[in-house]
């Protein structure tokens, strides 16, 4: 999963004044079980 969704451009500003984008993911319910295996994986780690 390496594709985003949608990106929010210049949609935050952060405490140091920089403006940031936001982007959006989105997971289908029969991506999550290897989605949550690899989440689990990194945490393992």
């Amino acid at each position: 999963m390496t594709d985003h969704e949608g990106r929010l451009r210049h949609h935050r500003i952060a405490a140091d004044g920089s403006i940031g984008d936001t982007l959006s993911f989105s997971i289908l319910r029969e991506e999550w079980p290897g989605v949550r295996a690899g989440l689990e994986e990194r945490l393992r780690r």
